[in-house]
């Protein structure tokens, strides 16, 4: 029987969101306790 982990949903979920036309935008960008970060991500 195979093991479903966490790693095999969110890479599952990532690429059905992918196909679905999102984007997957890195961590950092989305948020950041850095002053020099608060200009914000623009898409």
């Amino acid at each position: 029987m195979t093991r479903i982990t966490e790693n095999h949903i969110e890479d599952f979920s990532i690429k059905l969101l992918e196909q679905l036309g999102f984007d997957n935008i890195n961590a950092p960008y989305i948020a950041s306790n850095r002053a020099s970060d608060k200009t914000g991500y623009h898409v």
